[in-house]
């Protein structure tokens, strides 16, 4: 696998997935027992998959803005805006009998602010070892 390239450009995006998922499902556990929900099932699978989606779609719009702008800092400010405007409108768009507008964006600012200072510095971590 190494050979062709495909083990180093894969490993850290996949180790970047699982964090997230398992970062925002964490967080979203904290902020579900807080706000006393009691239907966890839908909210859980929801993030899961709003991640599959949007990781992917934030690596790939991260490398062609870099590309285009010149400016990782204003990638990484466009990317992580999109990731917590579609991760909200996921959550809110397939639970919005348990969580509103507000209380989605809210926890997709605060999971996606935690997958990105804990995840970054867990990935930095893995990559120097």
């Amino acid at each position: 696998i190494e050979q062709n390239g495909y083990y180093s450009a894969l490993f850290p995006f996949i180790c970047a997935l699982i964090l997230t998922i398992l970062i925002e499902l964490i967080v979203l556990i904290l902020f579900l027992r807080r706000w006393k929900v009691k239907k966890w099932k839908k909210p859980l699978l929801t993030v899961a998959i709003a991640n599959i989606i949007s990781v992917p779609l934030v690596w790939i719009i991260f490398l062609a803005l870099v590309t285009a702008l010149a400016s990782i800092f204003l990638a990484i400010v466009i990317v992580e805006a999109f990731a917590v405007v579609f991760e909200a409108y996921a959550i809110f768009f397939f639970n919005k009998k348990i969580l509103p507008l507000k209380r989605s964006f809210i926890l997709s600012i605060v999971m996606n602010a935690a997958s990105f200072v804990v995840g970054g510095i867990i990935l930095a971590f893995l990559i120097i070892l």
